[in-house]
């Protein structure tokens, strides 16, 4: 269990990165849900730094909205046709269903943050509500 002093350690940084690199850089923070879709590139509680997918290609890690279930979803671009990007997780056997249009990816990841270290407890509530925060910042500056 995350000590107290890394709760406040974790929020802390998380705010401070939230109010003075965010105004400055369109970028934000998303600690990646646990699926294991793309591991061992990423892992559960990892901490994903993104920004806009202005010239994503073959082998870049977008975010997208999935036209085949609801809410985001983290894979690398495979493949391109003149209909969309061929999508899959590192860990998965065979790439996406569909095909995914450029209009449903709304972010290309531009590093990952393993768990740990000075994100030691990023899955635990509070520190998830900082992080929260600080993409919300995000959200408001770069819309």
């Amino acid at each position: 269990m995350p000590t107290r002093k890394s709760i406040i350690r974790t929020t802390l940084l998380a705010l401070v990165l939230g109010l003075l690199i965010v105004p400055y850089v369109p970028v934000g923070a998303w600690p990646l849900p646990d699926t294991g879709s793309m591991e061992p590139t990423m892992r559960g509680c990892d901490l994903l730094v993104y920004g806009p997918a202005d010239d994503v290609e073959v082998g870049d890690v977008v975010i997208f909205d999935a036209p085949w279930r609801d809410g985001l979803v983290i894979h690398r671009i495979v493949g391109e046709t003149s209909q969309g990007y061929v999508l899959k997780g590192d860990a998965n056997a065979a790439p996406d269903p569909m095909l995914v249009p450029e209009k449903r990816v709304v972010a290309e990841v531009h590093h990952v943050v393993e768990s740990g270290g000075a994100f030691e407890g990023i899955c635990d509530p509070v520190s998830d509500a900082a992080l929260t925060a600080f993409d919300a910042t995000s959200d408001l500056i770069y819309p």
